[in-house]
């Protein structure tokens, strides 16, 4: 539960137990840091439970006197030191030579590959990347290249990075709910699930399946689910239609950075970039600026009569509990649930949805895949289902990505990594039970616990889960805990814990109050779940496994089915 303890002393004991060599202090490369956002504060030791002993506010620049962990020991003033966490400051680094293709692209070439702090085997790493990953190389040490990756930065042995110029090609997913694998087969492992008209790149093809880069990562898909593939860079890009009346556009991807304009509801921009939740558009005055994605919607120029269905049709639902919502999109808030066999009048078609004029005059989106009339051609390219959960909007929250790493398990394993694996498969399963999912994220992503609980609020979640991995000093404490701050939020922590330990050969250690940010911050059903010890060596190694994480995943399920069957 890294969001508030963040386990400083657990990741240093982690690191002492697993590295052979003791890392060299981090200033040894970097001597001086930049305060990243807003004002942060300056603690009185490595971690947050020491006392506050000043605040610096963003911009500032600092020297670097020593390093711990993921913190950082900065000389504030003549007279005062303390320590900042790391992922709150930039670093610079005055030993990075130039590289003749810095701002290229390059590709890792084996999988399991380490990311290091610094330019060398004895840094501690920062990240694991899979082979084909995609990096930007932003400069060279050595024998050792600096790269980007997502959010995390770091350095990696130029023997594992190609960087070889090819034709880029580029393919759309045209079906929902793409299932994710590790491997081109039928029995590899899933692992995720990518959405429908999401351009991606493709790298290479094999027996019916193509391997494509996705949020920097590595996948196999079916090829029959990705359109003719294109050599043209442009092919990649993609226009999104803005679906709230005004919206400010922010500096950077996060609702605390300061807002550079406004964009109106209907107007197209080209996304020039993404950060999870967040694109990146450019405006009419030459500005570049983000925008929050769950008010921005992917178009296209599918019109009514391309979908099967005539505008002034009056159409039918045929599945039971079907959402109607404010906008076209599942990240719009659900006006009404219509039945089976209700008829509306059809007025026109955004995207895939279609537009009905309601009883009190009104009108709303229903998925048009779920209306009589639409092409039978059209809907086989879905894949969606009806079920227990149909109507309900589910908010995963993978704990911790980007520069936060989560605790560090015995095994050198991050505990982000294994939180959006879990994040992924519930996702997967909750959609076959007939729910709209919204993960805070899909990659490795740093995002800020205020915007993990702002997604909820915004798009009136019907429950929110964060998952995380715990971590202590005691090596031989296990168990599942969950976690509720608000009082409303009891009720949903009694089921998702009953059902979480029914099946578990884990410790119940209960359901627990405590004030966690991303759950005080929540005005919807939330809780947040540790499902395991990472700092616990057996209970590790069973975390890992494709059982265990089935286990858990269908506890989590079972207890949001029963808990939203309660109300």
């Amino acid at each position: 539960m890294k969001n508030m303890k963040r386990k400083t002393g657990i990741i240093a004991l982690t690191f002492l137990l697993t590295q052979s060599m003791a890392a060299p202090a981090i200033f040894a490369e970097t001597n001086e840091v930049t305060v990243k956002d807003g004002f942060i504060n300056v603690r009185g030791g490595a971690g947050m439970d020491y006392p506050i002993i000043a605040k610096v506010k963003e911009g500032e620049h600092f020297s670097v006197l020593e390093n711990a962990g993921e913190w950082i020991k900065i000389q504030v003033n003549d007279e005062k030191e303390g320590w900042v966490a790391e992922w709150l400051v930039s670093q610079k680094n005055e030993s990075l030579t130039s590289k003749e293709n810095t701002g290229s692209a390059g590709f890792t070439t084996v999988d399991g590959l380490r990311v290091r702090k610094g330019p060398g085997l004895d840094y501690p790493v920062v990240s694991v990347l899979s082979k084909d990953t995609k990096v930007e190389i932003t400069g060279q040490s050595g024998s050792w290249v600096s790269v980007k990756a997502g959010s995390s930065t770091g350095f990696i042995s130029e023997e594992y990075i190609r960087t070889n110029s090819h034709t880029l090609s580029f393919g759309k997913i045209t079906a929902d709910s793409v299932r994710l694998r590790s491997a081109p087969s039928l029995n590899a492992e899933i692992v995720g699930e990518i959405e429908q008209d999401v351009s991606v790149e493709v790298t290479k093809e094999e027996n019916g399946w193509t391997n494509i880069l996705y949020q920097g990562q590595s996948y196999w898909i079916s090829s029959k689910y990705i359109s003719e593939k294109s050599s043209h860079s442009s092919a990649g890009k993609m226009n999104v239609e803005i679906t709230a009346s005004s919206l400010n556009v922010r500096s950077s991807p996060k609702t605390s950075s300061s807002i550079i304009g406004t964009v109106k509801k209907g107007n197209t921009y080209e996304v020039l970039s993404q950060d999870n939740q967040w694109y990146e558009i450019g405006l009419e005055n030459g500005k570049k600026g983000w925008v929050a994605a769950w008010y921005a919607k992917p178009s296209d120029n599918r019109t009514s009569s391309d979908l099967g269905i005539d505008e002034g049709e009056l159409i039918t639902i045929t599945k039971d509990k079907v959402n109607i919502r404010t906008g076209p999109g599942t990240t719009h808030p659900i006006k009404k649930v219509a039945g089976i066999g209700e008829t509306y009048k059809h007025i026109g078609t955004k995207e895939d949805w279609s537009e009905v004029q309601l009883s009190d005059g009104s009108t709303g989106f229903i998925a048009t895949r779920l209306l009589s009339g639409y092409d039978s051609d059209v809907q086989a390219a879905y894949n969606g289902q009806s079920g227990p959960l149909s109507g309900q909007l589910i908010v995963l929250d993978a704990g911790h990505g980007g520069m936060d790493s989560g605790a560090i398990g015995t095994s050198g394993h991050f505990e982000k990594q294994l939180t959006l694996r879990t994040a992924l498969l519930l996702s997967s399963k909750l959609k076959e039970k007939g729910a709209s999912v919204l993960l805070t994220r899909t990659g490795d992503q740093y995002i800020s616990l205020s915007d993990r609980a702002l997604l909820a609020n915004q798009q009136a979640a019907d429950a929110f889960i964060s998952i995380h991995y715990d971590s202590t000093v005691d090596i031989e404490a296990g168990g599942i805990t969950t976690y509720y701050t608000h009082h409303q939020q009891q009720e949903l922590a009694s089921h998702i814990q009953r059902n979480l330990i029914r099946n578990a050969t884990t410790e119940d250690r209960g359901i627990r109050h405590s004030s966690l940010r991303v759950l005080r911050e929540n005005k919807r059903p939330a809780v947040l779940v540790e499902l395991g010890y990472i700092s616990n060596p057996a209970e590790e190694s069973l975390l890992h496994t494709s059982g265990y994480q089935e286990i858990i995943t269908d506890g989590l399920l079972h207890g949001l089915n029963s808990f939203l069957n309660s109300k």
